[in-house]
């Protein structure tokens, strides 16, 4: 299993009661905080974002020495690529853009991975795909939808990767397997079209959260098996592993089981937290322990709407 690191995201909340809270800031290190104060930044990746933007000499150290340090966490944890998000670091595209290409330069120096460059802005992808190809880097854009179907053109240019989401302009996610994979047919000829080849290609079968729908990861699960009938093993499966967890307590547990059975459908490419989801976690999970037959009740929809296992895990 290819793990694509999410951590580094404009749009990551930290919760008060996070361990790595200190003196009133995230920490990046054992004595340094990004910010000392009475209150901490609630996002510290958009706060870091705006230090480097708008930040005094000492502030741009400090927000590039803390983006660096996960950076480098991350890929001593055994990611094989780091997910790069700038959306909620500012209203103004322009400074969005700024911020990626910021963002890309401060992580290619403190790790030798390659990049997957996340952004609703066309304009945002480009820099980002763009500072990693003056790098000589690999680039992976994510992501393409048939109503975001230039973003191939970008791909194809950079010669980057690209995670194909099967969601329709207007028509929500579509209902079933076959529904799915019928769009990510349509997105899959587009893309060879644009010069993005198959091998090329990360097909998303879209993960939904646990808790709002019982049948979701059924449904996940069912069309990352299609998909790899329908496709064959070059494309690449791929899916954002954490999103399945949305609104429950101790994610991290419903993430490593969802995970195991992921990747054991047929998916090769999981969107996840290295730090909290290893590849022990993945391939030999201890299948007995209360934690995983928990988060497995609640992946197949025998506790409905998560309500035993949030009753188990809420924090006193």
């Amino acid at each position: 299993m290819i793990l694509i690191a999410e951590k580094i995201h404009a749009s990551r909340v930290i919760p008060p009661n996070h361990p790595r809270l200190a003196n009133g800031g995230y920490r990046y290190n054992e004595t340094g905080v990004l910010r000392v104060g009475e209150t901490h930044p609630r996002k510290p990746f958009a706060f870091a974002a705006n230090m480097l933007l708008h930040g005094s000499a000492p502030e741009q150290r400090s927000a590039a020495e803390f983006v660096a340090f996960h950076a480098a966490q991350q890929t001593a944890a055994g990611a094989a690529w780091l997910d790069l998000n700038v959306d909620e670091c500012s209203n103004d595209p322009a400074e969005r853009g700024t911020a990626m290409r910021l963002f890309v330069k401060i992580v290619l120096a403190a790790s030798p991975l390659p990049l997957s460059i996340d952004a609703t802005d066309s304009d945002v992808l480009v820099a980002g795909l763009a500072t990693c190809h003056e790098a000589g880097r690999g680039a992976l854009l994510n992501s393409a939808t048939p109503f975001r179907l230039g973003a191939l053109e970008h791909a194809a240019r950079f010669n980057a990767g690209a995670v194909l989401l099967p969601t329709p302009h207007g028509a929500g996610v579509p209902a079933t397997a076959e529904e799915r994979c019928e769009v990510q047919r349509e997105l899959l000829a587009q893309a060879n079209a644009a010069g993005v080849e198959t091998a090329r290609c990360y097909l998303d079968p879209i993960v939904m959260p646990a808790a709002m729908d019982p049948r979701a990861v059924a449904m996940t699960l069912e069309t990352v098996r299609l998909c790899r009938e329908m496709f064959g093993p070059a494309p690449r499966i791929i899916g954002g592993v954490s999103n399945v967890s949305y609104g429950l307590p101790a994610r991290a547990v419903v993430n490593r089981v969802f995970a195991h059975l992921f990747c054991n459908a047929g998916a090769d490419t999981a969107i996840l937290d290295p730090l909290l989801v290893t590849p022990a976690d993945i391939l030999n999970p201890d299948c007995e322990s209360p934690g995983f037959i928990a988060a497995l009740k609640v992946l197949e929809g025998v506790d409905e709407y998560a309500m035993d296992y949030i009753e188990t895990y809420r924090p006193s």
